[in-house]
């Protein structure tokens, strides 16, 4: 692997010189350095997040055991073997190695917030969070899977060299030019294709005449107060559906010009990031919007470090592959040169050294040549339809699904038809009822003025959002019943559930929107026998006819 040493980089100034692949897709050392830290942080808040729904979404004694979710993955893979879909959560079901797995995950997150043993730790949150999100796919995001694939990448990339303690323990100065290698180049390929194929999910008929707001912002299972309000201005609705397929189509490709690119550079972070922040105010989606947002950190150019701290940056040389060397003296400085001029390392040091350091050696090169083309490959696959060829779609399907860098962009791309709420109703021992889920009694069945407010958290909002789809239809009955098992496991005998069921309602939503007509489903019952909705339902929706609003 051709290295870069003190004495024969070039300066910033000649970066114009630089073959266009260096001046495309190389990534200041500072900008890995912050975006490094904003992994870390982000794996703390996802850890966060999980931890509530710990038993009941990563556990055994939830709805979803390690025996249910091979089911699962067996369905969702296809021709591809579920024992191909690993994770460190089919070790043990109990409780007590969920939270394990994910207290651990949050402990891996801080020495990769500092940089110190950078690269053995990435490998370790890698692993952690790829084998959370194994064990329960519907509770999975596209941003989940966006950060996943992001510490894929930077585990072949120096995110310690700068701002770090692994930096901070090598003698000498620190490097803080740009990183050029295949990995270098399948991370901002990772960016444009996140959007591109998003994008092109969309070219279909309510994001083509601009309408397609209207679905999404009435999507009150997702929807803010803010974004509801959006719903009086049509004209902007339209505005911002035109303008999600402008940046996702047509502004991503910014972050490839090869000419004076800081400027555009600065431009498209700006826009994105503003892009996100408005999903964030219209939308309660997780950490969908900083974990889209960190990614861009990787486009920031050196110039803005270099009027930020004071130090210009150094550009790679011609036709380097890989990262900068440390800089070093004597003997050890001739070797380090020689590195620089064979493509090897002739001090390997230990392994644990070695996971610490930045070198790639050439077999790794080539694992990321060919992520990339698999990659390219997939996403191609997903968005043309019919997908591979016969004889290519299994192996590659079976190469995604054990290297876990399977991947799927289409954030909207397929609009919801029906917005949805949802009931989890119960006849308790007392002969009461209640709502399991919202704990509120009596059970209430018309639509609450926000239905994210009455769903506990983003987890809970994804699974009965993905419980919408007659798919997954055999996993509402388990949903159901564990609903109830931790219902009466907090509470006496006079407030056991003796009956219940699980009832969707929803409405049709779009531009015909009139806010009346509505339908339920019984998903799941458990228990005895219990009255459906159904004639009362059937009375509400006639009063509110008349307008004379709902009774029960």
């Amino acid at each position: 692997m051709i290295g870069t040493s003190s004495s024969n980089r070039a300066t910033t100034n000649d970066a114009v010189d630089d073959p266009f692949l260096h001046r495309v897709f190389a990534i200041d050392l500072r900008s890995l350095a912050v975006w490094r830290m904003a992994l870390a942080v982000l794996v703390l808040l996802d850890v966060r997040l999980r931890w509530p729904v710990a038993e009941s979404m990563y556990s055994d004694a939830g709805w979803l055991t390690r025996e249910l979710a091979g089911t699962l993955h067996r369905q969702l893979a296809g021709e591809v073997p579920a024992h191909a879909i690993w994770s460190v959560l089919w070790l043990d079901g109990s409780v007590t190695f969920g939270r394990l797995v994910l207290a651990g995950t949050a402990l891996a997150a801080i020495p990769f917030l500092i940089g110190w043993k950078t690269k053995l730790f990435n490998v370790v949150l890698w692993i952690l969070v790829a084998s959370i999100h194994a064990r329960n796919p519907l509770v999975t995001t596209s941003a989940d899977m966006l950060l996943k694939l992001m510490l894929m990448w930077g585990m072949f990339l120096p995110l310690g060299r700068v701002w770090s303690v692994d930096a901070r323990r090598r003698n000498g100065p620190s490097d803080i030019g740009p990183v050029f290698s295949p990995a270098s180049v399948g991370l901002i390929l990772q960016l444009v294709q996140l959007y591109l194929f998003t994008g092109i999910a969309k070219l279909n008929g309510a994001w083509l005449d601009a309408t397609a707001m209207e679905y999404v912002l009435r999507l009150d299972l997702y929807t803010t107060v803010f974004g509801q309000r959006l719903l009086d201005f049509p004209r902007l609705l339209s505005g911002i559906a035109w303008g999600t397929l402008a940046l996702e189509l047509g502004a991503v490709w910014l972050v490839l010009i090869p000419w004076r690119s800081a400027w555009p550079r600065i431009v498209t972070l700006v826009l994105f990031w503003a892009f996100h922040a408005g999903i964030g105010l219209t939308m309660q989606i997780g950490l969908f919007c900083p974990i889209c947002m960190s990614i861009w950190l990787v486009t920031i150019p050196a110039g803005f470090w270099d009027r930020l701290t004071g130090r210009r940056a150094e550009a790679p040389m011609p036709h380097s592959v890989s990262e900068p060397v440390r800089e070093a003296s004597g003997s050890d400085a001739n070797l380090r040169s020689l590195r620089s001029e064979l493509g090897s390392d002739p001090l390997p040091g230990r392994f644990s050294d070695r996971l610490s350091d930045s070198r790639m050696p050439a077999f790794v090169s080539v694992f990321c040549v060919l992520l990339i083309v698999w990659t390219l490959s997939w996403n191609i696959g997903q968005v043309a339809g019919s997908g591979f060829p016969g004889f290519l779609r299994t192996p590659i399907a079976l190469l995604g699904r054990v290297l876990a860098v399977d991947q799927n962009f289409q954030m909207f791309g397929q609009l919801h038809q029906e917005n949805s709420w949802f009931v989890f109703r119960a006849t308790l021992a007392d002969g009461s009822e209640a709502d399991l889920l919202r704990g509120v009694a009596p059970p209430v069945w018309e639509k609450p003025p926000r239905v994210a407010a009455t769903i506990p958290d983003h987890n809970w909002r994804k699974l009965l959002d993905n419980l919408t789809q007659e798919r997954f239809a055999a996993y509402r009955q388990p949903l159901l019943e564990s609903v109830v098992r931790d219902w009466n496991r907090r509470h006496e005998p006079a407030g056991q559930v003796v009956a219940s069921e699980l009832v969707k309602l929803s409405q049709p939503i779009g531009p015909g929107f009139n806010g009346i007509d509505q339908k339920s489903a019984v998903w799941a019952t458990a228990g005895k026998a219990v009255d459906r909705p159904g004639s009362r339902f059937d009375e509400m929706l006639r009063r509110m006819k008349e307008g004379t609003g709902p009774s029960f």
